[in-house]
């Protein structure tokens, strides 16, 4: 009799039992998956094999860029006064030799080089309008024919030089030094000069038309043959300075000190004359025609009379000497 062949199911793994006969097709996925993933991971270690490469070259590039840059630098800075001294000579060489308008390029390279001393520097007949030379030194530098409008000459230093004929129209000469030095025949018109120190000064026939010299030491400066009209003069020291010829038409002379000082032929018409000091001041000829002189000292004064302040405002409130106040009763 025959038995009948009993189906067994699927063939058994080793050392599985029947139980988990059905985790074998689950471990080979996880098998599979796990290659993948170790195939994925050593690419991922290859391409950042290979960036690590390109970030090393980039910043071994970068490093070099740095250090060249560096030794650059500091190759420039250690020559930079080279090269400052290099230009400060060649501009010097320039000033010296009078080479027109290079010789104005060189001056004003100094001065923003810091610059400050050029003293018995020649820029005669030089083109500076509107530059900017205050707190510098020009003693002894001449200037002579020199174009100077509106430039700026604060607390500059121009003792002994020689600024004839040279156009100073709106110049700013404030706290300027100008001691001794040679203005004859210069422009000065509507120029600053508060405050100045211009002791033995020339400005003689100098146009100071409207200038500011208020505060200023003129002391024993000649101002022969100026134009002061409306110059402002106030609080001005203008002991033993000569003004022979001088037009101080319509000018401010309030408290200024003319101690000493000549003022023969000079025109001192609708001037104001407030609180001045004109002791032993000659006037011999003087015009003071309108001329306010309240409180004004002539004591002394040399040369006037009765008929030259006929005319002139507060008579009676300047000081005369006895002998011209009877002098003047006299002739009224």
């Amino acid at each position: 009799m025959r038995v009948a062949a009993q189906d067994s199911g699927p063939p058994q793994w080793p050392g599985l039992s029947r139980d988990n006969r059905g985790r074998p097709r689950l471990l080979g996925i996880v098998l599979w998956l796990f290659y993948v993933f170790e195939y994925c991971l050593e690419c991922i270690a290859h391409v950042i094999a290979r960036l690590a490469i390109f970030k090393l070259v980039g910043v071994s590039a970068a490093v070099i860029s740095v250090f060249s840059g560096v030794w650059a630098a500091w190759i420039y800075l250690e020559e930079a006064p080279l090269r400052k001294l290099q230009r400060q000579n060649t501009a010097w060489q320039s000033l010296k030799a009078g080479m027109g308008r290079s010789r104005i390029d060189a001056l004003l390279l100094l001065v923003s080089e810091g610059e400050t001393d050029f003293s018995l520097l020649d820029l005669s007949e030089a083109y500076l309008n509107d530059g900017d030379f205050s707190n510098l030194t020009f003693s002894g530098a001449t200037f002579d024919g020199a174009q100077l409008r509106g430039a700026k000459l604060r607390f500059s230093n121009l003792e002994d030089a020689s600024l004839r004929k040279c156009d100073l129209t709106e110049a700013n000469l404030t706290n300027a030094a100008l001691n001794r030095a040679v203005l004859s025949g210069a422009v000065l018109e509507g120029a600053k000069l508060t405050h100045a120190q211009a002791h033995r000064a020339l400005f003689s026939n100098a146009n100071l038309e409207g200038a500011t010299l208020a505060c200023a030491n003129l002391n024993d400066t000649q101002l022969d043959g100026a134009r002061l009209a409306f110059a402002d003069l106030t609080d001005c020291n203008l002991v033993e300075s000569d003004l022979t010829n001088a037009n101080l038409d319509n000018s401010n002379l309030n408290a200024a000190n003319l101690t000493d000082a000549s003022l023969v032929d000079a025109n001192l018409s609708s001037a104001r004359l407030v609180g001045t000091i004109m002791r032993g001041t000659s006037l011999a000829g003087a015009i003071l025609d309108a001329a306010d002189i309240q409180g004004a000292d002539l004591r002394g004064a040399v040369g006037i009379t009765p008929d030259q302040v006929g005319t002139a405002k507060n008579l009676d409130k300047a000081v005369f000497d006895e002998r011209f106040l009877g002098e003047l009763h006299a002739n009224r």
